[in-house]
């Protein structure tokens, strides 16, 4: 198996804060379950005429989710802004589509136990694995 390494550009993303911010404000709502996410996607285009190169667009999507469990529901919101404030709007957001799911949920989430329940101040956030992106040599446009 081999080690991935994460982008430092990535990393340089106000993670913890994010996490703090999203995690501690769905506890205040009393959410039995909170987790948030953050992806960056990277593409790439280029374009041919001709077998030969016309244009070459590199493009990047950043993006933030919210997920939580209230009293029994599940409730997800995203955005795409990047701050604290941001994701305590979309930790709120989340509890309150779960709170109007909660009308036709005829099940409540019932959480498997897990090893430990890390709080928002101690836990690290966690990345998936957005490995370095190795962008190959391209020709001339």
């Amino acid at each position: 198996m081999s080690a991935r390494s994460v982008d430092g550009s990535f990393l340089a993303l106000p993670l913890s804060a994010l996490t703090e911010a999203a995690l501690t404000r769905a506890v205040d709502l009393g959410c039995e379950h909170a987790d948030i996410r953050v992806e960056r996607i990277r593409t790439q285009t280029i374009s041919l005429r001709d077998a030969r190169p016309e244009a070459s667009i590199d493009g990047e999507d950043l993006g933030l989710a919210v997920r939580v469990v209230h009293e029994g529901t599940w409730g997800f919101a995203a955005g795409v802004v990047l701050t604290a404030a941001e994701a305590v709007r979309l930790a709120e957001e989340a509890v309150a589509v779960a709170q109007v799911s909660a009308a036709i949920n005829t099940d409540r989430v019932e959480l498997a136990p897990s090893r430990s329940t890390p709080t928002p101040s101690s836990s690290p956030p966690t990345t998936s694995t957005p490995s370095t992106c190795r962008t190959p040599r391209r020709p001339a446009c």
